[in-house]
């Protein structure tokens, strides 16, 4: 038996992602997709007979399920007790988020798994109950001893672990004896870590076997230093080929945006690298600074920064910021001369500056980096919600077709003025794109000689 499955409510969509959580890696969408909408449940019963059959790979969706809430645990015993005499699964997605459930329960889950000899790749949707620092010391200890397992995905998003749980955490995976975990998905968005969550970062940097991370920390009151510290730990890894940082949601500010992004430069191992850095109060003064970051880059392949919705805080002013490094709300920082992208291997950029306000000067400063850019073929770039006018679009979209090397845009001008008409003559003129996708204005393209795929939306 099935049921349609609850949305949560009090959330609204943002740029393509839901609010209060982050944008996933492509490669990582699946789960977060299948944790927040919650699309098809069964029963308890149900997913026991499936635990029971000789499957290979599963996906048990129990989220939002009262009947291993408060006074339903004995099902949850059931559940853990038929995966436990399962051999034959060898990938498993387990969803039990908004479930009530406690330590107990994490023990039952951890008993089943600790030892299980043929799972290796494991999904587990844990968000929102009440685990409990405990509760995710016993889970992930479990979990970091099978050393069967070599992809790893859990969510404990919404659990209130606080700054204990962040030392059970980071503990958990320094003690870990499996050598063949590969790829780690670790979601401990909104769980008041807050700077214990600099331990996490600082182990998993270290850890040897990785190569793909996804570590979400989100919301936890993160300052402008742990954000740096949590960077640096992170960028020190010389194993990792793909991370993913979120950091959306904290008190990053101006001043501390820009650390995170340089920590990356001298890494020479990471090709692929994900920050999100969305709503952390950082107004166009620093937003405009991490283009100076850009050129300096010189391993990375593909890059996506997520800075949309960084608005000063309405609340206050001072956000710990030392003396020297405050700037006045009135100053913007000379644009870079002469910037170049020469020695960079940068070739897929994806920025997101939705809903920020910087105005042009501040867009202009990405601009200017990677209208001269040598390496990138690939440009995914959302401006919506910025306030610009119909000629600073234009010039801003002639600048950036003005690059040889650029072979593909996805531009984003919605909720800002355009005119068509201007924006088809640019790219018109261009001769060199090969596929072009507006949002937010229809343009012509017909007088354009050369082969082009164009979606307008």
């Amino acid at each position: 038996r099935t049921n349609t499955g609850q949305k949560r409510t009090g959330e609204r969509k943002k740029d393509g992602c839901i609010a209060g959580r982050d944008p996933i890696p492509e490669d990582q969408a699946v789960h977060r997709r299948d944790w927040t909408h919650n699309r098809v449940q069964q029963d308890v019963p149900a997913a026991i007979r499936l635990l029971a059959g000789a499957h290979t790979s599963l996906s048990i969706d129990l989220s939002l399920h009262s009947v291993l809430g408060e006074n339903g645990f004995l099902a949850f015993t059931q559940l853990s007790e038929a995966l436990r005499r399962n051999t034959s699964l060898t990938s498993l997605s387990l969803k039990v988020s908004f479930n009530d459930l406690r330590a107990a329960q994490m023990e039952e889950l951890a008993s089943a798994l600790m030892h299980h000899p043929t799972i290796t790749t494991l999904s587990l949707s844990l968000a929102s109950n009440r685990i409990g620092a405990k509760g995710a010391k016993v889970l992930l200890d479990a979990l970091t001893s099978n050393s069967v397992l070599t992809s790893l995905a859990v969510s404990l998003y919404g659990n209130r672990l606080g700054k204990k749980g962040a030392r059970n955490v980071a503990q958990s995976f320094s003690d870990s004896s499996n050598t063949n975990l590969q790829s780690l998905l670790l979601d401990l968005g909104k769980t008041e870590l807050g700077s214990e969550s600099v331990l996490i970062a600082e182990v998993l940097g270290r850890n040897a076997s990785l190569k793909s991370l996804s570590l979400m920390l989100a919301a936890n009151q993160l300052q402008p230093v742990d954000a740096h510290r949590i960077a640096l730990a992170l960028a020190a890894s010389t194993s990792l080929h793909s991370l993913y940082a979120d950091l959306a949601q904290n008190r990053l500010a101006e001043h501390g945006m820009k650390p995170v992004l340089d920590a990356f430069v001298s890494n020479t191992s990471i090709s692929h690298l994900h920050l999100n850095l969305a709503m952390n109060y950082a107004h166009s003064v620093g937003i405009q600074q991490l283009a100076e970051s850009l050129p300096q880059f010189s391993s990375l392949d593909c890059l996506h920064v997520h800075l949309g919705f960084n608005t000063p805080d309405p609340r206050s002013t001072e956000t710990e910021v030392p003396a020297e490094m405050k700037v006045p709300a009135d100053h913007l920082p000379p644009l870079p001369s002469s910037p170049t992208m020469e020695n960079t291997t940068l070739r897929l950029l994806k920025l997101f500056l939705t809903g920020n306000k910087c105005g042009p000067h501040g867009i202009k400063a990405f601009v200017n980096v990677l209208s001269r850019s040598t390496s990138l073929t690939t440009l995914n770039l959302s401006l919506q919600r910025n306030e610009l006018l119909e000629e600073q679009v234009t010039n801003l979209v002639e600048d950036l077709t003005g690059n040889p090397v650029l072979r593909s845009l996805v531009l984003n001008l919605r909720e800002n003025k355009t005119c068509p008409e201007m924006l088809s003559e640019v790219l018109c003129r261009n001769g060199t794109l090969t596929d072009v996708s507006i949002e937010g204005c229809q343009v012509d393209l017909s007088s354009r000689t050369g082969p082009i795929t164009k979606a307008c939306r």
